[in-house]
């Protein structure tokens, strides 16, 4: 719980203000364009206001004073909507909750333009606009909880609420060549059925927003392990070898590949980074198995130095506080040697032979490790507490084999 906690107080010590301007436009409420810069957040959630730059001259914006921007390939408009506010947190949520909207001014994401247009607003999830006719709707999907009698049993079941299909399928009903299907609540579902209408009114859609699906985001990390280093099945010269409890360094770089649709929710993230520890370790050994007063004396000069490769499946959670998002990491990494030794040195009680190993506990040239993780993200930065479990370090010439686990805090920078 502790690491837990240490988590949440350094993502709120890593909260700045972003700067990061780009070219953009604005839309007065006089309907006058003006082009100048605009600070890109890289908003999670859709903005309530923005900073916009004009030579020296920087204003703030929010939905109220503006009819839109426009910055990259994001269009969006200021309108007042009926929003469904109704809760969903499962935790919160009872049987027979009633819907709750709200009449608000927000910003909306343009992904279709035409006879039919569809807009998205996005909180702690996704809300699909349609308009026609200039009047605004939203599309309406949330979650429910319904009772259900299985096995006799009356159990609490989280179920769909699925306006949207019936939605849709009214408004594009006056186009017979389109048929309405069980498709979901998702960007490009959506947006191929609005271009479709809009094709099949003869007017084709004026504007319709490519949307992306893979976005990669490349980090810089840096880090700290504490790592337990241990010697099972112990043989030989290594019997009484004493468990190593080492504070590692560790940088890198890595990239976090979203998947198509949700961008939100599932990615592919790849890690490479480098760790590296050192120490001399001193232990004695009975001098032999009937004889423990004697003692012999070992001397290790310890070294290990790798190159950790790991890919980890991850999941991110969308909460309400859309200024940091939870996640979770399951993988499985590699580990190659770059420079390892365990030279040993050995004393024999009493009559003082010096005898020397090379390479005492023969590390493997690679060997895997499982690694998993918690962490929250917060606009540019990430911070995770990960869990290493290792394999066998030792090739099969050792008579010992040797695992490193440990636990460990990693920072990373969004660098694109």
């Amino acid at each position: 719980m502790k690491y837990l906690n240490l988590i949440f107080l350094l993502s709120i010590l890593t909260s700045y203000s972003q700067t990061n301007y780009v070219e953009g436009k604005i839309i007065t409420n006089d309907n006058e364009t003006i082009s100048g810069f605009i600070n890109d957040k890289q908003w999670i959630s859709t903005p309530s206001k923005i900073e916009f730059k004009q030579g020296e001259n920087t204003k703030i914006y929010t939905s109220n004073d503006i009819l839109g921007f426009e910055i990259g390939e994001n269009r969006f408009i200021s309108k007042t909507v009926s929003l469904d506010v109704t809760n969903q947190s499962l935790n919160q949520m009872e049987i027979g909750d009633k819907a709750e909207f709200e009449n608000k001014r927000i910003f909306l994401n343009t992904l279709v333009e035409g006879k039919a247009s569809l807009y998205e607003y996005f909180d702690y999830r996704s809300h699909f606009f349609i308009k026609i006719n200039d009047e605004f709707q939203e599309l309406i999907y949330r979650k429910i909880l319904r009772k259900e009698k299985i096995n006799g049993n009356s159990k609490t079941l989280k179920s769909e609420y699925k306006k949207y299909q019936g939605q849709v399928g009214l408004y594009f009903s006056d186009c017979k060549s389109i048929t309405i299907n069980n498709f979901d609540y998702k960007r490009k579902q959506l947006q191929k059925l609005f271009n479709e209408y809009n094709a099949c009114m003869s007017t084709g859609s004026n504007y319709s927003r490519e949307v992306k699906h893979d976005k990669i985001d490349l980090y810089v990390n840096a880090g700290v392990s504490f790592s337990n280093f241990k010697v099972d099945n112990q043989k030989g010269v290594l019997k009484g070898f004493p468990d190593q409890n080492f504070t590692i360094p560790v940088f890198g770089i890595a990239a976090d590949f979203n998947f198509k649709e949700d961008i939100k929710k599932w990615s592919l993230y790849t890690e490479l980074t480098y760790r590296s520890m050192k120490r001399d370790i001193y232990y004695l050994q009975d001098f032999s198995d009937v004889n423990s007063d004697l003692k012999n004396e070992l001397n290790m000069d310890f070294q290990s130095s790798t190159l950790q490769l790991i890919t980890m499946l991850r999941y991110k959670f969308a909460i309400k506080n859309t200024n940091v998002i939870p996640f979770v990491n399951l993988g499985i990494g590699l580990s190659l040697d770059i420079n390892s030794t365990s030279d040993l040195v050995e004393v024999r009680a009493g009559t003082g032979q010096v005898i020397t190993y090379e390479d005492a506990l023969y590390f493997n040239t690679a060997y895997f490790n499982y690694p998993m993780g918690v962490g929250v993200m917060y606009k540019n930065l990430a911070c995770e507490l990960r869990y290493d479990l290792s394999s066998n370090m030792s090739s099969s010439e050792a008579d010992s084999t040797s695992k490193i686990n440990g636990v460990g805090i990693l920072l990373s920078y969004n660098i694109l």
